[in-house]
């Protein structure tokens, strides 16, 4: 009986040790479907869900539809002025879209794609300014009326140069204005709603640690401002700024940068669009040339990594965290307001004097 009974005590035994080893062969199944998870989702943020085979497909229809408009101007024989001026804005509007969508896709797709669509939309704005150039009013020779008629032809003239001096001009009143009369960035209110970003200080110092950020941010209405974003995010907007001092670890997707005067941004981004911006120095690692739209007094340097606990690893699950500097990236600045031959005027290479160095205000554990 003895016997017995030792051997029929075993048996729960052995079941146990086959139950241990249920629950912790499932729970490294279970470790193991999380850390896949994981890696799916960095995948997911870092590389673009877009096709850049479906977007091109799709963008050199919309291209060409605009160049067949335009040819029909051209070409027009005894038509009116009136339709001709219709479908002139109306090809202008198109075109705007083209570059807008090239900006919007240029850090996905492949840099020769991304040079030939540059080059078909500078070809393009040619045909266009030609075609304005020719449906604009003949003015006939005559002695009076001289200054009513420069008037006109001025006014003319700047109604339909989109490419030139009235897109700039817009762009430059547009950033002239006091920062509290610029319209709010409507897709930055439910982030804002949500204490996913800073809006409205002066003068302050200003640090977010990782478990404040991730997802979106954004950074808008900041005047005198030194911001210290410390951890890894998906997307960051920056809007309206002045006098201020902006450093952020990496930022898996695009950063876009619209009416910053006198500032100084520090950016790891996959891509990065500044728009209407002025007299701002730009430290950059990223993944693609970055675009300028509209901006003027522009320099650029590489990037200089900020100093944070697990910085390195958020650069690294961001794909950026090898140091692009030598393939000189940071400097292939593309500016979408300047398609002539010439090297564009509104930005260049910050001096060595400028860009050496570390900046103490960069340090968090300072602040």
């Amino acid at each position: 009986m003895t016997a017995a009974s030792s051997g029929g005590g075993a048996a729960p035994q052995i079941l146990d040790q086959e139950t241990v080893l249920q629950r912790l062969a499932a729970r490294d199944a279970a470790r193991l479907a999380d850390k896949d998870k994981r890696v799916q989702q960095r995948e997911q943020e870092a590389v673009p869900a877009e096709s850049a085979e479906a977007f091109l497909e799709s963008w050199k229809a919309q291209h060409a539809e605009v160049a067949a408009a335009v040819q029909a101007v051209v070409q027009r024989e005894g038509s009116s002025a009136q339709p001709t001026a219709t479908s002139l804005q109306e090809a202008s509007a198109k075109f705007k879209g083209l570059q807008q969508d090239l900006a919007s896709a240029s850090y996905f797709l492949p840099s020769y794609d991304l040079r030939q669509a540059t080059r078909a939309l500078e070809t393009l704005q040619k045909q266009l300014d030609q075609a304005q150039s020719e449906a604009a009013p003949k003015q006939k020779f005559a002695f009076g009326g001289r200054k009513a008629r420069k008037s006109r032809q001025t006014a003319d003239s700047a109604a339909t140069d989109v490419a030139e001096e009235g897109s700039r001009q817009d762009g430059m009143a547009a950033s002239a204005q006091p920062v509290a009369q610029q319209q709010p960035d409507e897709a930055a209110q439910p982030l804002l709603s949500e204490d996913r970003g800073i809006q409205g200080a002066r003068n302050q110092v200003l640090v977010r640690t990782a478990d404040q950020l991730g997802g979106d941010f954004v950074l808008e209405d900041l005047q005198g401002c030194t911001v210290l974003l410390l951890g890894r995010l998906s997307a960051l907007r920056v809007r309206q700024l002045r006098d201020c001092r902006i450093a952020c670890g990496p930022v898996a997707g695009a950063t876009f940068v619209d009416d910053v005067r006198d500032s100084t941004l520090i950016l790891a981004s996959h891509q990065v669009r500044v728009h209407r911006t002025h007299a701002t120095a730009l430290r950059l690692r990223v993944r693609s040339n970055p675009i300028i739209e509209h901006c003027s007094s522009i320099t650029v340097a590489p990037y200089l990594p900020l100093r944070y606990a697990g910085a390195a690893e958020d650069l690294e699950s961001s794909n950026l965290g090898e140091d692009t500097a030598a393939l000189g990236l940071w400097s292939k600045v593309q500016d979408f307001a300047w398609l002539r031959s010439t090297p564009s005027p509104n930005w260049a290479v910050m001096p060595d004097s400028q860009s050496d160095g570390s900046l103490e205000w960069m340090d968090a554990s300072s602040t």
